[in-house]
């Protein structure tokens, strides 16, 4: 099952991150390259724990600014995870989010989703689902209407596997980390 949902920052694509013909159909809806892989969300730093190894940087950045839009880029550990989340170079990028559509999502499987932009890719993000449908067939997909969102940027992402490294400057300014 894949799902359309609001988070903090867009409207998000995602599916159970485990099913990997779901996360197969995200890349083909998305027209995303594989060598970009997925990011997750999970419930909690207990359950980021099962996925990926927990630097002392990345302690610090998860106790202040989780639930919220920072993701972090970890060294993964032996998972369940479907083809297109772990890179190349064993890492996966992770974080909790801070609104309740995909912390809910969470909950209900049970296990970490994906969670990407819900549009094409090189396309703009979307708001408004009005604007998600305009991009992609969302055909058999369970949408989570969450209205107009406020138009902020993408979340931070941080290398935090041996220090913090910037990869994508976003909603969490890096000069504030």
């Amino acid at each position: 099952m894949i799902y359309i949902y609001p988070t903090e920052t867009a409207y998000a694509i995602g599916c159970d991150a485990t099913d990997q013909v779901s996360v197969d159909q995200i890349f083909a809806t998305k027209n995303r390259s594989k060598m970009k892989t997925l990011p997750l969300i999970v419930a909690d730093i207990d359950m980021a724990e099962a996925y990926v190894h927990i630097t002392q940087h990345a302690q610090r950045l998860m106790d202040q600014y989780w639930p919220g839009p920072l993701t972090l880029v970890l060294e993964a550990k032996t998972t369940d995870l479907a083809e297109g989340i772990v890179a190349a170079d064993n890492s996966i990028a992770i974080r909790v989010s801070s609104h309740e559509a995909p912390a809910r999502l969470v909950q209900k499987i049970g296990k970490p989703i994906v969670s990407t932009s819900a549009n094409t890719s090189g396309s703009p993000t979307c708001y408004h689902i009005n604007e998600v449908t305009k991009q992609i067939d969302t055909t058999d997909m369970t949408i989570i209407d969450g209205g107009d969102l406020e138009k902020v940027s993408p979340s931070t992402t941080i290398d935090a596997r041996t220090g913090l490294k910037l990869i994508r400057d976003g909603s969490i300014a890096y000069d504030t980390i």
